[in-house]
């Protein structure tokens, strides 16, 4: 006996239109082809959008810490803590859709280099966090520094990660 899925067909199908299916979308466009939405495209949406937030907003600090300096001492870490309102939350839904992702994932129909870039990512992500964390708390220029440095390379090599994790599979 075949196992069947919602709607009665084999392999978890539905029959009907795409917006009947649980996806969103508005159907057929003019060409034919559905326009959907499903949850695997907006799982990595919401993790790729969350990596630009926390990735490029410390490239982008980066690059703006010498101006911010000329405007005051206290300028570094006011724009610090405000990006720190965004970065933090983007970090945990980047903890969470990551979890997400790799249980939805097969890792045993990967080859071993796919296997090993995700691992680079996952302790490149670790880097980042601590480094960020340990910017934070720890107020002194050494930690400031450190910090800084784990936080943004660990970044970039996160990215890295997930570029050549996906390109490997």
């Amino acid at each position: 006996m075949r196992a069947t899925g919602l709607g009665g067909r084999p392999g978890g199908r539905q029959g009907g239109p795409a917006w009947e299916r649980g996806r969103v979308g508005a159907g057929p466009s003019r060409y034919g082809v559905a326009v959907t939405l499903t949850a695997d495209t907006a799982r990595v949406f919401i993790h790729v959008l969350a990596a630009t937030v926390w990735v490029g907003g410390q490239i982008v600090l980066g690059g703006l810490l010498p101006t911010v300096r000329t405007l005051g001492p206290d300028a570094p870490r006011r724009i610090a803590n405000r990006f720190a309102l965004l970065a933090w939350p983007a970090y945990v839904i980047l903890l969470f859709t990551g979890i997400w992702n790799a249980l939805v994932i097969d890792f045993d129909a990967y080859p071993t280099s796919a296997k090993a870039w995700f691992g680079f990512k996952m302790t490149c992500f670790l880097i980042t966090g601590g480094g960020a964390a340990l910017h934070v708390l720890v107020k002194k220029k050494w930690a400031l520094a450190l910090g800084g440095a784990m936080a943004s390379l660990g970044a970039i090599g996160t990215l890295l990660g997930a570029v050549a994790f996906t390109r490997a599979g």
